[in-house]
C-alpha cells in the first residue's frame, strides 16, 4: 500500500514525528488524568476504580474475517495497526465499531469524558489527512474495492468512518455547559435516544419513534450536520432531513434548520471519492464556528 506523505507504518514514536500526536502510552496517560466535569443530566455514574483502555477500531475478533477481495484483509490489518491512525483516536471509528469504546460508555461519564479528552487534543487537520488517505486507497481493487461494490457491511462502515472523521470530530468535541455534549447524550439514563444523533453521519437514520432532548447541543450539532449535508456525497446527507423533520416535530418548527434536501440512499452511499476530499476540510473548518 503506498504510504504517501503523511501515513507511515513506522514505530508509535517515529509517527509522533510526523503528526505531532503523543505515543500511544502518552495518549492514554490523557485519558487517565482528565478531570471530571459535573453534570446537569442524569447520567450513568462511574467506576473510580476503572481505568479506561485505550479503544481500538474493528476490535472483536470476527470483525475482519468476511472479505471477498484477498487484499482486503491486508488493507485492515494494515489500517488498523498504522501508528498514526491509532494516535489520531478516531471517534468516527469507534462510535459504531469499537468494543473498547462500548465498554468505556458502559462505565459512565467519567470515562466517556476522559477517553474524549484524548481524541479531542489530536491535530484533527493532519488526521483528516490520514482519513483521507485511507479512504481512498481502500477504494482500490487491490484493496477493498470489490467489497465495497458489493456493499460489504464492513467495508461500507468504514468508508463511512474514514470520510466523516472531520464532521464527527466537530460534532464529538463539542461542549456543553458541563463537559461534552456527546458524554452528556451517551450516558444520559433519562433519555437513551439522544446517543442517536451522533450515528448520523455514518448513514444511519434517527428511529421515527425517537424524542431527543431538545438541548442547545442538539441545536449546535445539527448545525453542523446541515452543513455537512450540503455534500451529497457524505452519508449524513441520507439522513438529515428526516431527522431535522423529527426534531422539529418534537422541539418546535424551527429549531433547527429543515431546509436541506435528502440525498438518495444510493447516492450517499455511492461515496464519491472526488468530491469529499476537497471539501471535508472546509466543513471541519465552519463547523469549529459552532464549537
Amino acid at each position: 500500500m503506498p504510504s504517501g506523505a503523511v501515513i507511515n507504518n513506522n514505530t508509535p514514536g517515529d509517527a509522533d514525528k510526523h503528526i505531532g500526536l503523543g505515543t500511544a502510552t502518552e495518549v492514554r496517560g490523557a485519558i487517565t488524568t482528565a478531570s471530571r466535569p459535573p453534570s446537569a443530566t442524569q447520567t450513568a455514574e462511574s467506576d473510580d476504580n476503572y481505568v479506561a483502555p485505550f479503544p481500538r477500531a474493528f476490535d472483536t475478533s470476527i470483525a475482519l474475517n468476511n472479505f471477498t477481495a484477498p487484499g482486503c484483509q491486508p488493507f485492515f490489518q494494515n489500517f488498523l495497526n498504522n501508528s498514526t491512525f491509532v494516535n489520531c483516536l478516531p471517534l468516527s471509528f469507534f462510535i459504531q465499531n469499537s468494543q473498547s469504546w462500548f465498554d468505556i460508555i458502559k462505565h459512565g461519564i467519567v470515562p466517556v469524558t476522559q477517553a474524549l479528552t484524548a481524541s479531542c487534543a489530536v491535530d484533527s487537520n493532519q488526521c483528516n489527512a490520514v482519513m483521507n488517505q485511507f479512504g481512498k486507497e481502500l477504494l482500490d481493487a487491490n484493496n477493498c474495492g470489490a467489497d465495497f461494490k458489493s456493499r460489504n457491511p464492513v467495508v461500507v462502515q468504514a468508508y463511512a468512518s474514514f470520510i466523516s472523521y472531520s464532521v464527527i470530530f466537530a460534532a464529538g468535541c463539542q461542549r456543553s455547559e458541563t463537559g461534552f455534549c456527546y458524554a452528556d447524550a451517551v450516558t444520559n439514563t433519562t433519555n437513551a435516544a439522544d446517543s442517536y444523533v451522533y450515528l448520523m453521519p455514518l448513514g444511519l437514520s434517527v428511529p421515527g419513534g425517537a424524542r431527543l432532548t431538545c438541548s442547545t447541543c442538539l441545536q449546535k450539532t445539527m448545525r453542523i450536520y446541515s452543513a455537512a449535508a450540503e455534500n451529497k456525497s457524505l452519508p449524513i446527507s441520507s439522513t438529515y432531513a428526516s431527522a431535522a423533520s423529527l426534531i422539529n416535530l418534537g422541539c418546535g418548527p424551527s429549531f433547527v434548520n429543515s431546509s436541506v434536501t435528502a440525498a438518495q440512499l444510493g447516492t450517499a452511499a455511492s461515496l464519491s471519492s472526488r468530491t469529499w476530499i476537497s471539501t471535508v476540510s472546509v466543513i471541519a473548518v465552519l463547523s469549529m464556528m459552532f464549537l
